[in-house]
């Protein structure tokens, strides 16, 4: 589901070079462990909703080093937390070995010095009809997208705000509702869920919303 966690997660792989695997929530167990397989990942970062999901069939998924879950105290971090090796982990754990790396070396100087045009986003979907499979997008894809966004969304500044509303496993909603509003220095507002659209521009009176038909 949509969180400030999927957002920092999404940011932090592709800024360090690896590859990031946006699943759709909604998609069936079966398909979830069959596309984590394919995708030959090493790492899953799930909301407390798929505990049991990868609790009760992660021997289904060797290549998997870390199972890391969020909630939504993420973030709020313990300043005695230290990090402990457990493949079952949380993400505040990994923000304490983040927090005691950065202490102890700084930002590493190489880390954003890599091949913007090799497999950084991995998307797995059927387009309109079809079987899911999976579309390979480099780093320079979407900027080149945000670069294009870019000059529409020139009347904004960083005193507006966006509702994020789509799902945001698809690139539309990735590049228009959440990393282009970000460039600006905008406020995303992340939405509670469909049915409470309405609660949430009152809520939020946000001035950007980016929707399908």
């Amino acid at each position: 589901e949509t969180s400030v966690q999927w957002i920092a997660t999404y940011v932090s792989v592709v800024t360090a070079g690896g590859i990031i695997v946006p699943f759709d929530p909604l998609l069936l167990p079966d398909e979830m462990i069959k596309f984590i397989n394919i995708a030959d990942a090493s790492a899953v970062v799930y909301s407390d909703h798929f505990s049991t999901l990868f609790e009760e069939r992660g021997n289904e998924l060797p290549n998997v080093e870390y199972f890391i879950k969020t909630d939504k105290n993420s973030f709020t971090l313990n300043p005695e937390e230290t990090y402990t090796e457990e493949k079952y982990t949380t993400f505040n754990n990994i923000l304490s070995l983040g927090k005691y790396l950065y202490e102890a070396n700084g930002a590493p100087d190489d880390m954003l010095c890599h091949d913007t045009e090799k497999l950084s986003i991995l998307l797995f979907t059927s387009g309109t009809t079809g079987t899911s499979k999976g579309v390979m997008l480099c780093e320079k894809n979407v900027c080149t997208v945000l670069t294009g966004i870019i000059p529409v969304l020139n009347v904004l500044t960083e005193k507006d705000s966006v509702l994020s509303v789509l799902p945001i496993h698809h690139t539309y909603e990735m590049s228009a509702g959440i990393l282009a509003p970000m460039i600006y220095g905008m406020t995303v507002n992340i939405c509670d869920g469909i049915k409470y659209v309405g609660k949430n521009i009152k809520q939020f009176k946000p001035s950007v919303l980016a929707l399908v038909p």
